[in-house]
């Protein structure tokens, strides 16, 4: 672990940092089931899914993970 933030700090500047996490929006095709469709809708319109990404200073994948938005009553 102090390895990796070594190296972090060297990379970036920024102290004690072990990992990195991103989010992104994917946007797909509209599903075909009727009762499945209303978990991938977004708000603002498309159906999309979210990941979220932790790297690490190497810049290799840690952990990844996908979901979608919920209900579109949820929203």
């Amino acid at each position: 672990m102090l390895i990796v933030m070594r190296k972090f700090e060297n990379w970036c500047g920024l102290p004690n940092i072990h990992g990195a996490i991103d989010k992104t929006h994917i946007t797909i095709f509209k599903p075909f089931e009727p009762f499945i469709r209303d978990y991938y809708y977004h708000k603002s319109g498309g159906y999309r899914v979210v990941t979220q990404t932790m790297v690490d200073c190497y810049k290799q994948f840690i952990d990844s993970f996908i979901d979608s938005f919920g209900l579109v009553n949820d929203l």
